[in-house]
């Protein structure tokens, strides 16, 4: 047999009876962004009722698509869209190549009115390649962008960043096909540098950074190969010496802590673990 092509929309509150009802035929352009293309596919848009819970027809359109039909199945092929019923509202608006994502998609996630969050629109743009993100994903939240990645064949590539709501960077990371490296950074909303991080190859390599409110030196940690290795070092919120651990390919080695007080009073307090 050979293969053939058609494309189907789905309406919302079809009785059962009325399962493959045509309502109308309407052209469109059937080719993907930046996808392969190919000429058996129809021009003609289908429209098809498909009840997906049994209530009375209203003629509201719930998703629009092309497929191809091969041995018998279907499979998305073209542009492909969908819509909540209540309020109407576009919900996807993608592109597919023989039934995998291929070339841009847009979704939107409405909150629920009677949600105890408050209202949010969330949108997520991302490009696809053979059904694996690839290219940019952005994200945002009632239009403020909140992130924005890179992605190479399904995996994480490149910078990462993500952004507070007042638009300063939250955070900021590398990574090679997946693979965290490099330097990887967090601030907070007023700007303030938080945490500093270091990767190699995908492991924690180097030293490690984290901050307090007034930029305070709260924590100093050092990784190799991916293991705690050489001292580590905690701080109070007073700014005064909380413990001082030495590492040694990922074993504690020796510690020492420290009461939040003048350091003259309590000239530490050794670990059962020192050695």
């Amino acid at each position: 047999m050979p293969t053939r092509y058609i494309a189907r929309g789905v309406i919302s509150g079809v009785p059962a009876l009325a399962l493959v009802l045509m309502l109308a035929f309407v052209p469109i352009q059937a080719t993907t962004q930046d996808a392969p293309t190919t000429d058996k596919v129809s021009p003609i848009l289908e429209e098809r009722c498909v009840p997906s819970d049994g209530s009375i027809a209203d003629g509201t359109l719930l998703e629009r698509y092309t497929v191809m039909v091969v041995d018998g199945k279907d499979v998305k092929h073209g542009h492909y869209q969908r819509w909540r019923a209540h309020p109407y509202t576009l919900v996807e608006d993608s592109w597919y190549f023989q039934g995998e994502l291929h070339g841009p998609s847009l979704r939107i996630t409405y909150s629920d009115e009677a949600s105890k969050f408050d209202n949010f629109v969330q949108r997520v743009k991302c490009d696809y390649v053979g059904g694996k993100p690839s290219g940019t994903r952005v994200l945002y939240l009632n239009g403020l962008l909140l992130k924005e990645q890179h992605y190479f064949d399904g995996e994480r590539h490149g910078i990462q960043r993500e952004y507070h709501e007042n638009g300063r960077l939250s955070s900021e990371s590398s990574y090679d096909h997946g693979r965290p490296v490099g330097s990887a950074r967090a601030w907070e909303p007023d700007g303030q540098l938080r945490t500093e991080f270091n990767y190699k190859n995908g492991r924690p390599d180097g030293t490690w950074r984290t901050w307090g409110p007034n930029y305070l030196l709260e924590h100093i940690e050092h990784y190799k190969d991916g293991k705690l290795d050489g001292e580590e070092r905690c701080w109070y919120a007073s700014g005064r010496l909380m413990f001082v651990k030495v590492w040694k390919d990922g074993k504690e080695v020796s510690a020492e802590h420290y009461r939040d007080k003048d350091p003259s009073e309590d000239h530490g307090k050794s670990d059962p673990k020192d050695k």
